[in-house]
């Protein structure tokens, strides 16, 4: 399997954006060869992307990811294990013991993916204080998940409801 690490001096990268070059290893059976340090400083997003799918890349282990990047990239059929830290050796010796998850970044536990139980975009779908939703100074509904989301959903058919009433 070929792993690419989103590297920044030496260091995964805290922010897959910041990445200044990606390190490109074979790990097999625990054992791990080095392939090629490429540099993507001057490179766009979309060519940053090209490059891994260039080299046939399996597996994107890196810092912070937005989850339209994670998304675009795993629509390539690539493995992405965002929100890890630590130095080229802690990783690939974690990638071989099966142990990538003791490098999660504080507080980023479940692949970065948040609670199970919630959806990670869903933050500011309840309502605010005093249960205003969407009124000035409620912290009500923020960006989040669209209409997808349950709690929204049952939010547009109490107002839906409430608004046949009148």
């Amino acid at each position: 399997m070929i792993v690419c690490l989103a590297m920044f001096n030496n260091r995964l990268a805290a922010v897959f954006d910041s990445a200044d070059t990606y390190a490109l290893y074979q790990v097999q059976d625990m054992q791990v060869c080095h392939l090629a340090t490429l540099p993507i400083t001057h490179l766009a997003p979309a060519e940053r992307n090209d490059i891994l799918t260039r080299h046939c890349v399996s597996l994107l282990v890196c810092g912070a990811l937005c989850g339209c990047d994670r998304r675009s990239l795993q629509q390539t059929g690539m493995e992405v294990e965002p929100w890890v830290c630590g130095t080229t050796d802690e990783i690939l010796n974690a990638l071989c013991l099966n142990q990538l998850e003791s490098l999660r970044m504080p507080g980023c536990r479940n692949n970065g993916n948040g609670r199970r139980d919630a959806c990670p975009t869903a933050r500011g779908q309840d309502a605010g204080r005093n249960g205003n939703i969407g009124k000035s100074g409620s912290n009500g509904p923020g960006p989040g998940c669209p209409q997808s989301h349950p709690r929204r959903q049952r939010m547009a058919q109490q107002t839906a409801t409430e608004g046949a009433k009148q």
